[in-house]
């Protein structure tokens, strides 16, 4: 999952802002066309706080994350559990096991492996 991290560009900001607040403030205060200390503060403010909602959310994602994955886990061991309780009550080749999604004995391929018996008594 994605990592909460500053951005770049507020960094930046935040750093001009307090280069521009630190010297005299008439030379800044109206640089013309609607720019001014006050606009920019208001805009690294706002930026500043979008950052900290999502960095709020991308915790919130985890912690999501982290239950859901417990979760999983919790299911999967009752499902096997499930599986298990009917083969304990009903046997592995019954059609209440295969109903409940296991592979009924029966049902399983052999493999196909040379015995000795075999080899012994075929021709060669």
């Amino acid at each position: 999952m994605k990592t909460k991290s500053p951005s770049r560009a507020l960094e930046i900001a935040q750093k001009r802002l307090s280069g521009l607040q630190s010297s005299d403030i008439n030379a800044f205060s109206d640089l013309g066309y609607g720019i001014t200390i006050q606009n920019f503060a208001d805009a690294v403010e706002v930026a500043n706080q979008q950052l900290d909602n999502y960095n709020k959310l991308l915790s919130s994602l985890e912690a999501a994350k982290i239950t859901l994955a417990d979760t999983d886990k919790d299911l999967a061991k009752q499902s096997e559990q499930m599986l298990m309780a009917v083969a304990l009550k009903y046997g592995k080749d019954s059609q209440y096991y295969h109903l409940a999604g296991g592979v009924r004995l029966s049902d399983r391929k052999r493999s196909k492996r040379a015995t000795r018996q075999t080899l012994e008594t075929s021709p060669a």
